[in-house]
């Protein structure tokens, strides 16, 4: 069972560690791993300055693991292509949606007029934003949906 702590969580687990309790009672109060605990006290290690002895020692900040937790989770993930490139976006619903045409058909005529958006992408990715809601068009607005395929016919087993 693989979760991530919360912010709350890794404020109990800089609490726990500053009393002294042991990774694995740290584990037990947080219900999780102790893998976990290790991986998070690793995530959350600073460096302090005693203020008497003027020396440093190693702790956990949990305002640093959740820091580092926040800037680890931007990076999930390949950005979308059509990003912020509105006018293919429109260009593609104008095509698609109003003049009837099919994805791949949009894309021809992407080629033909010299159209440059900066961009490259194949039909099937086209479908894929149609279908995950990239584009204001739905599959009502295609001129033939997806053919179903047929299915296959089992093959006879040899005796």
């Amino acid at each position: 069972m693989a979760k991530h702590l919360t912010e709350k969580q890794r404020i109990e687990l800089e609490t726990l560690y500053r009393l002294g309790y042991s990774r694995r009672k740290m584990a037990a109060f947080l219900n999780c791993s102790i893998r976990t605990v290790y991986y998070e006290l690793s995530r959350g290690k600073c460096e302090q300055i005693d203020g008497k002895t003027w020396r440093t020692y190693h702790t956990y900040s949990s305002v640093i693991a959740q820091k580092k937790h926040d800037e680890n989770a931007t990076a999930k993930g390949r950005s979308l292509k059509l990003g912020n490139n509105h006018a293919f976006a429109n260009y593609l619903e104008q095509k698609i949606g109003k003049e009837k045409y099919s994805p791949r058909a949009a894309l021809a005529a992407l080629h033909i007029e010299n159209k440059d958006f900066n961009i490259t992408v194949s039909h099937t990715t086209i479908y894929r934003w149609i279908y995950q809601g990239y584009l204001s068009i739905d599959n009502s607005n295609l001129p033939e949906g997806r053919r179903p395929k047929k299915d296959k016919e089992p093959k006879s087993k040899k005796p």
